[in-house]
């Protein structure tokens, strides 16, 4: 979506997954849900990259938290993320969230508030 319609992107499916291209000054690939699943084999998209009818600039993807220490050799940069570690809701609840916030969920929940825990995915979106 940009801007809130609908856009065609340019994308090409190597070894099952699927990477879109960006072209503007550099043309740049990039797995299209890199935030829900990682390059299997970087390797692998760089050689299939380099026999590809286009040639793109730069292939760029990342590596999850908590490894910290860069598993490539390849030219990188650092790029900020806020994160949470939770284990289950239970200790989320108990431990993260302030005394206040604990207390107004509570009285919310008296009130009819349904409180449950649910996958993050297209139906909680409404996609």
């Amino acid at each position: 979506m940009i801007k809130g319609q609908p856009a065609k992107l340019e994308c090409l499916t190597i070894d099952g997954q699927v990477y879109t291209i960006t072209k503007g000054p550099a043309t740049v690939v990039s797995l299209e849900d890199e935030w829900y699943e990682d390059v299997k084999h970087p390797e692998a998209v760089i050689a299939a990259l380099s026999e590809a009818e286009f040639k793109p600039d730069i292939f760029t993807f990342w590596q999850r938290i908590p490894d910290t220490e860069p598993k490539y050799s390849y030219p990188m940069e650092w790029e900020s993320l806020a994160a949470l570690p939770i284990t289950t809701a239970e200790e989320w609840f108990a431990k993260k969230v302030s005394s206040r916030l604990r207390s107004q969920i509570r009285k919310a929940k008296k009130d009819g508030l349904e409180i449950r825990e649910t996958a993050y995915d297209d139906d909680l979106c409404g996609a």
